[in-house]
């Protein structure tokens, strides 16, 4: 692992840069905790190299628009374009990548933010979104008016991730479900339910996304 600081962002180098595919990855500090064990267990490590990027303030720098917080205190501030604009924009041409096969993924927020990415521009070959939060608010309106801009998708979520009390994080699997209906006839995507609630495995998730991804270009 190399670990490299690009404008104001903390990037970690999972992998020799010089495949041909690529996979961008926002991380929280959970996230990078598991990077290691999400690489290994993925049947196609030696087939890809990993970019991961340390996100400080994730319901700020992740979210695509303003929301009131949904649990706990901090709003969701919806900078998540000057994210993309640093991957678009700087991320890749400073790690010479553009003629690579690009991938963005994540999990909640950032998987989110991944498909954020693929409804904002056109750079992606493909999209992992393991257990998105399309419970945000107006996502649902948002989809039906932009057109995704990448050919592969892979969604999935836990099997128990809607049995919860909060009325806005419930509509998690209905969103999802709907998400996967505009998609299915718009590119290549599925949808993957795994055992369990949004906070266990998330690392093996990411890693069956991935695994699926490049085996199915």
């Amino acid at each position: 692992m190399q670990e490299v600081k690009i404008h104001n962002y903390t990037c970690y180098i999972y992998g020799d840069l010089n495949k041909e595919n690529i996979i961008i990855q926002p991380i929280d500090d959970n996230d990078y905790s598991l990077l290691d064990k999400q690489i290994q267990v993925s049947n196609t490590k030696d087939d890809y190299a990993l970019i991961a990027i340390k996100i400080e303030n994730w319901n700020d720098e992740l979210s695509p628009w303003y929301m009131k917080a949904v649990f706990g205190k901090n709003d969701f501030s919806g900078n998540a374009h000057i994210l993309l604009e640093f991957i678009k924009d700087i991320l890749i041409k400073e790690l010479d990548i553009e003629l690579k096969k690009l991938y963005i993924c994540g999990y909640s927020l950032a998987a989110l933010f991944a498909l954020y990415s693929a409804y904002e521009c056109n750079i992606f070959d493909g999209v992992i979104a393991a257990s998105p939060s399309v419970w945000f608010e107006n996502w649902d309106q948002y989809i039906k008016e932009k057109n995704i801009q990448t050919n592969h998708i892979y969604l999935s979520i836990g099997d128990k991730e809607e049995n919860t009390k909060n009325p806005i994080m419930k509509t998690v699997g209905d969103r999802l479900r709907y998400q996967y209906e505009i998609l299915d006839d718009k590119c290549h995507s599925i949808l993957e339910y795994n055992p369990g609630n949004h906070f266990v495995d998330s690392e093996i998730r990411i890693a069956k996304g991935i695994d699926w991804m490049l085996n199915n270009q």
